[in-house]
């Protein structure tokens, strides 16, 4: 879920509740990590820069992740749901996630 969005909800006080939300870019080894560039939290200014962006999203640094930053990125998604003593949902939010594009390091060589 958006944080943009997830903090628009009221969400209940309740003890031993915690939200968090986090994004990630997922690679199979760390060799590739290495190779492909880095991430790092969005700034302040880039923010202001770009309304879809929130403190907790990442971009591309450096290297390949730098260069082609908004076709790796993709779209936040989630889902955010209440449920009453009897197990009922009685409040829900979803947003589809969309996962950013692979690239071949063979396009990106030509």
């Amino acid at each position: 879920m958006p944080l943009q969005r997830l903090t628009k909800v009221k969400v209940p006080k309740v003890a031993g509740l915690v939200v968090r939300q986090r994004c990630l870019r997922k690679y199979k080894n760390s060799s590739q990590r290495d190779l492909l560039g880095t991430v790092s939290s969005v700034s302040d200014a880039e923010m202001n820069r770009d309304p879809t962006l929130n403190q907790l999203d990442r971009t591309g640094r450096s290297g390949i992740e730098k260069r082609y930053n908004a076709r790796l990125a993709g779209t936040d998604g989630g889902q955010l749901y209440f449920k009453n003593p009897n197990g009922d949902i009685v409040y829900q939010l979803n947003n589809k996630v969309v996962n950013g594009q692979n690239i071949k390091l063979s396009e990106v060589m030509k």
